[in-house]
């Protein structure tokens, strides 16, 4: 499958080139996929420190990571397919699936899309095993977190568009694509036993650090759910995170049952 890997970056030179970047090159993905996404000239001008033999273009995008991926989206063409990946991932686990390499994955991940008319591809949100290895593949409505995950390239679908996470610093956007796609498709595709190793919450970037999300999480969540509570209910978490956990029952708004287990993290 001809995909390309899109990374949106704010600030975060060191953490691209040491994370994300050195984690693509050492799973054996080549540099004409991986396309860096900057906020503006100044921003281009940071990232010059980057090593340019770990990626293809570096481009001059917007401000603001939905903004953002509405550019790559257009940057793109109708069709392509996207890797979406943030610029401070630590490792892409396989060891849980048949997958040979990363490319083999990503291969697959598309190739299962198409067959199961999906427009998006996600990876289990949390790193330990522990919670991985028992698990399938699902498509049914899930939380496909922004931290990895794949498209089919669409241009200017309005129900897709995200109208709720950019009131808020972006804090939620992955949860609301999660539902748009699920609304228009009926099916979302995640890859459980596949598992990514970052540091949520980072002190460095564009949705901020941990204390300045809190409100931002809370009003985002509690707008969602405003709209679609038969989808989801809120939860909020000992450390004052608030998440939105979505029901993965749902087929239509008289259907609102929820499983005791919090599989579905968010």
């Amino acid at each position: 499958m001809d995909y390309v890997i899109a990374i949106p970056s704010l600030n975060r030179n060191e953490y691209i080139e040491n994370k994300t970047l050195k984690c693509l090159r050492d799973a054996g993905i080549t540099k004409d996929k991986i396309f860096i996404f900057v906020a503006d000239q100044d921003q281009h001008l940071i990232y010059q420190s980057v090593d340019p033999d770990l990626y293809n273009q570096m481009i001059i995008g917007v401000l603001g990571i939905v903004p953002q991926r509405q550019f790559i989206s257009d940057y793109f063409e109708e069709g392509k397919y996207i890797i979406h990946m943030d610029d401070d991932l630590e490792e892409i686990d396989l060891s849980l699936t048949d997958h040979t390499s990363l490319d083999n994955f990503f291969n697959y991940a598309f190739k299962d899309c198409v067959e199961k008319k999906s427009f998006i591809w996600g990876v289990y949100p949390v790193y330990n095993p522990f919670f991985r290895k028992a698990r399938m593949n699902t498509t049914y409505l899930s939380y496909i977190c922004g931290i990895l995950f794949g498209t089919v390239n669409r241009h200017h679908q309005t129900d897709l568009e995200l109208t709720i996470s950019p009131n808020h610093n972006g804090n939620k956007e992955d949860v609301e694509r999660s539902i748009l796609f699920f609304l228009k498709d009926g099916v979302v595709v995640r890859h459980n036993r596949v598992g990514v190793k970052t540091k949520y919450y980072n002190l460095i970037g564009g949705l901020g650090t941990k204390k300045q999300r809190l409100t931002h999480m809370l009003n985002a969540s509690i707008e969602l759910f405003d709209r679609y509570g038969v989808m989801s209910r809120i939860k909020t978490r000992k450390d004052g995170l608030t998440e939105l956990v979505l029901n993965y029952r749902y087929k239509s708004p008289l259907k609102i049952e929820f499983d005791i287990e919090d599989s579905l993290v968010v």
